[in-house]
């Protein structure tokens, strides 16, 4: 038997605006996954603060999962792009629009060639997947992104004092222990399977109360306020 080790990234969590509207996406995060993928075995993140529908965004998550390329020695690169699973490293550009819908295509057709271009430079030998949210381990990579996100809202709160408001991954819900927290799925089928944890953070200085968004059904939003 052959375990399949999958290197993923995606981008996660939401600066939301007093109507519960996401304005920002606040973290990007890839992780290696490796059976029995319940959670990643390595990872990396850093604040992102984008308007939400960045595309560019998509191409920094294929160049920081390059960025493990070497350390990690991958089965398959996965991306958050629905395009029927194709393989961007067999695959022409005008070949990949072909399995997008009107709107993908109109949305992704500037950032698809450069993916393309980059893997093409890299000279990586490895399958990429633009599998979407069918993929579990962009779903580790999502949660990641998503606790990461929290924690640089968290300090986004303490430095500018004041409450902000945090959307996080669908069906996930935070967990916080200690010194450490993360995201975990709410998803049928997904029991124990979570992201990264931030650790050694200090919230002492902050309130955190997770309820229901009320304006999108399934997901999930954290109040951080500072303590007066």
């Amino acid at each position: 038997m052959i375990d399949l080790k999958v290197i993923a990234a995606d981008s996660a969590s939401a600066l939301l605006d007093y109507s519960y509207r996401p304005t920002e996406i606040l973290a990007i995060a890839a992780i290696v996954a490796e059976p029995p993928y319940l959670e990643p075995v390595y990872c990396e993140a850093y604040p992102l603060f984008r308007p939400v529908g960045d595309r560019s965004v998509l191409l920094e998550e294929f160049k920081l999962c390059l960025k493990l390329l070497d350390t990690h020695r991958p089965d398959e690169l996965h991306l958050d792009i629905t395009a029927g699973s194709i393989d961007l490293s067999t695959t022409n550009v005008e070949e990949a629009l072909t399995f997008l819908s009107s709107k993908a295509r109109k949305a992704l057709g500037e950032v698809l060639p450069s993916l393309v271009e980059e893997l093409r430079r890299s000279g990586v030998k490895v399958s990429c997947l633009l599998i979407g949210k069918e993929s579990l381990p962009v779903r580790l990579a999502e949660l990641t992104a998503g606790v990461y996100g929290v924690y640089y809202a968290s300090l986004k709160a303490l430095q500018e004092n004041a409450e902000v408001r945090v959307g996080l991954p669908k069906a996930s819900t935070l967990k916080v222990e200690g010194a450490s927290m993360w995201l975990e799925s709410l998803l049928p089928g997904e029991e124990r399977v979570k992201g990264c944890a931030v650790s050694n953070i200090d919230l002492q200085g902050l309130s955190l109360i997770e309820h229901p968004n009320p304006v999108a059904a399934g997901f999930r939003v954290v109040a951080i306020r500072p303590r007066r």
